[in-house]
């Protein structure tokens, strides 16, 4: 049986999830159109600090996403994982499947809670480099402020986005193939309003994605 606090533990990750959409896409866009911000919107200084909080909330937003439970019970990737059964009924199997092949997780298992944290674990494993560099970042920069810090880099925004990819396609999992709740949309709403806002400021067409890159 899938434990009452699973509901609202997955409530908490897709408000998470939606900082995290809102954060990549504030992040990419000011990047991708800084150049025209410079010669037609003006302040610089000012949407140079907008992007580096948008990179904070990043960091710290996929540091909660994917935190295991220690002390505190979180609203986590993991801290939901923990509390859902083990086994896994037929009606529901199908979604879950889709996730696993999706992530690259084991097909066949009865056991709903080993599948999951196998694939969490694989994903994780995979991109071990990044969630290293963004708990380095909200160690030392985000929630503290070390002295003598120095970073090389934090995650690609391609990075950025498999992170959101992975957490959204699970909060879908447990809402709608586990829990039978219609999953709220993840929209883009700060993509939208934020090139308005360039439109407004003069630069008529505004980058909003990087080019697919060509095979």
């Amino acid at each position: 049986m899938i434990s009452p606090k699973v509901d609202p533990k997955n409530v908490g990750l897709v408000k998470l999830v939606y900082r995290l959409r809102q954060s990549i896409d504030l992040y990419r866009i000011i990047g991708m159109n800084v150049e025209a911000i410079k010669q037609s919107a003006g302040g610089p200084t000012f949407w140079a600090h907008v992007q580096v909080l948008a990179l904070e909330s990043v960091a710290l937003s996929v540091c909660k996403i994917y935190e295991h439970e220690k002390h505190n019970e979180l609203n986590s990737i993991p801290g939901i994982i923990d509390h859902l059964s083990t086994v896994c009924p037929a009606e529901q199997k199908i979604s879950v499947d889709r996730f696993l092949e999706r992530f690259g997780g084991a097909l066949g298992s009865t056991d709903l809670l080993e599948q999951l944290r196998t694939v969490f674990k694989k994903f994780c494993s995979d991109h071990s480099v990044s969630l290293q560099k963004f708990r380095v970042y909200r160690d030392k920069v985000g929630a503290h402020s070390e002295h003598g810090a120095a970073l090389d880099s934090l995650p690609s925004v391609d990075e950025f986005e498999q992170m959101f990819e992975f957490a959204d396609s699970f909060y879908r999992l447990v809402s709608g193939g586990l829990l039978n709740i219609g999953p709220a949309l993840v929209g883009a709403h700060v993509a939208v309003d934020v090139v308005a806002v360039l439109k407004r400021l003069g630069i008529v067409n505004p980058k909003i994605n990087f080019e697919a890159k060509s095979a």
